[in-house]
């Protein structure tokens, strides 16, 4: 079977990772296999035995990670695999050979103290979201990682790496004088209307 440009660009990234020692960045669409192409670069790597897999959200790293390096790998190669969050990171005291930053664009400045403090051999920072915020990436540029390759959506959607989209933009409008109760993590509750919960979320979103 012919290979399709998706399996191309895993092989040439997977062989451009191991060329920059497993250090640097990937800013990658969603749907390329970024996954995979890492998980087939360490398994050209035997001298590395211990890697710190950061992860987005819990599913993540008790289920999706692990599936899919047993996958693409073999078990005794998910052996040396941990998988952590990143909420988890700030408290994290335990050096790695090598750190993984999945989904990349989470970094705060707390979480880039233990990278800071640690200083593994390798950071290999993978997200298909490069940051907007400047002050996202200046806690990026504080890491001192070379991009190893970057891709745009529609670059990806172009070279039929992934499939072409629409987005369809519905307005509603928001209530803003009802306010409801609203739990917090800690239980707590707070009062806000439609609008200005909107207008909360969105902050946090541009600040992430």
């Amino acid at each position: 079977m012919k290979p399709t440009n998706k399996d191309l660009l895993q092989e040439t990234l997977s062989k451009e990772i191991i060329n920059f020692n497993y250090n640097g960045i990937l800013y990658l669409p969603t749907g390329t296999g970024k996954t995979k192409i890492i998980i087939e670069a360490l398994m050209q790597e035997p001298r590395i035995k211990d890697i710190l897999w950061v992860c987005a959200t819990e599913k993540a790293r008790d289920t999706t990670v692990k599936e899919e390096y047993q996958k693409w790998s073999d078990e005794s190669s998910w052996n040396k695999v941990k998988t952590i969050c990143w909420h988890s990171l700030p408290k994290y005291d335990i050096q790695h050979q090598l750190v993984i930053l999945d989904e990349l664009h989470m970094i705060t400045y707390p979480r880039l103290q233990y990278l800071l403090k640690k200083r593994p051999a390798a950071i290999l920072g993978i997200t298909g979201t490069k940051p907007q915020n400047p002050e996202k990436l200046k806690l990026i540029q504080h890491l001192k990682l070379p991009i190893i390759h970057e891709k745009t959506v529609e670059e990806a959607v172009t070279q039929q790496l992934i499939a072409d989209y629409e987005i369809e933009i519905y307005y509603i409008q928001l209530n803003n004088t009802i306010k409801k109760s609203i739990k917090r993590k800690n239980d707590s509750l707070f009062y806000a209307t439609e609008q200005e919960s909107y207008i909360w979320y969105t902050k946090k979103l541009e600040s992430a």
